[in-house]
């Protein structure tokens, strides 16, 4: 039989520059088809489905969320600029828009089971909030008012890995 489905990278494997390629965190499921369509477009604005806009490739309403915490994982652990494939603010915003579903919660487990760590924008996307700014995401911990927390009450770290 024909194969239609296969994995694509989120964000867009020729463009990361170091180990991110084999990150579950950023692999998915898709048609051929469709990531054929997408090619290297970064991401943009766009409404209701998915599809090529004037500038780029929009995921459809049900995913932007989805794609802006995989993107800001990928900065955040590997360093891969946002500017590659779309913008800080356009992923600020697709955070706050499309909260955290049931199935990305259920994917974040997974991956942590097969891959040991998990993707904390999933977890409390109100983090993304805290490091970068812009309108608030849901606080999903309850606790991380935006000025409750002391500017360096957080450390993060790139940790290398094969």
């Amino acid at each position: 039989p024909t194969q239609t489905f296969n994995t694509e990278h989120v964000y867009t494997q020729s463009l990361i520059t170091n180990t991110a390629k084999g990150d579950l965190h950023h692999l998915i499921v898709c048609d051929i088809t469709i990531n054929g369509n997408r090619g290297n477009d970064p991401f943009f604005s766009g409404s209701w489905t998915y599809g090529t806009t004037w500038h780029g490739w929009y995921p459809g309403d049900e995913w932007r969320g989805d794609v802006a915490r995989m993107i800001m994982y990928l900065h955040l652990r590997y360093d891969e600029p946002f500017d590659d494939v779309g913008n800080l603010s356009l992923f600020l915003q697709w955070n706050v828009d499309d909260p955290v579903s049931a199935f990305e919660d259920q994917r974040n487990d997974v991956i942590f089971n097969a891959q040991g760590n998990r993707n904390p924008f999933i977890d409390n996307p109100f983090l993304a909030t805290k490091i970068w700014g812009g309108t608030a995401a849901e606080d999903r911990w309850g606790t991380l008012g935006m000025n409750d927390i002391p500017e360096n009450f957080f450390n993060f770290y790139q940790i290398p890995s094969n």
